[in-house]
């Protein structure tokens, strides 16, 4: 744990077991201290690729899942859902659909796509 993030282990071990210097310590002793540490310790989040603790994961997963049924209730199977859990852990993409406030604005912006396809080609 050392070797892959030691100020990580050391802010662990400060937080949970108050060990403010821990090469004063017996190797074997920190050793079994380490392995101790939570699954939501800095260490073992790194160890294990996450990037949040899992309680928040947890949480972002309901979010979503009550944003589907809500629109699914709401009868809007069709619209988009942006998921919270990807925006937490950075997996948002762009948006493959465009939208516009008003019939005007779809109309504008059409006129000017079929004019730049008219103008290249």
């Amino acid at each position: 744990m050392i070797a892959i993030d030691e100020e990580s282990l050391i802010c662990d071990l400060a937080e949970t077991y108050h060990i403010y210097d821990y090469e004063k310590l017996p190797p074997l002793m920190v050793a079994t201290l380490a392995v101790g540490l939570g699954v939501d310790s800095r260490i073992m989040m790194k160890i294990s690729g996450r990037k949040l603790p899992l309680h928040i994961q947890l949480l972002g997963l309901l979010v979503d899942q009550l944003n589907y049924l809500r629109l699914e209730i709401a009868g809007n199977t069709n619209t988009p859902c942006t998921s919270i859990i990807k925006i937490m852990l950075g997996e948002t993409e762009e948006s493959e659909y465009e939208s516009f406030s008003s019939g005007n604005e779809f109309e504008a912006e059409r006129r000017r796509i079929i004019e730049g396809r008219n103008k290249n080609g």
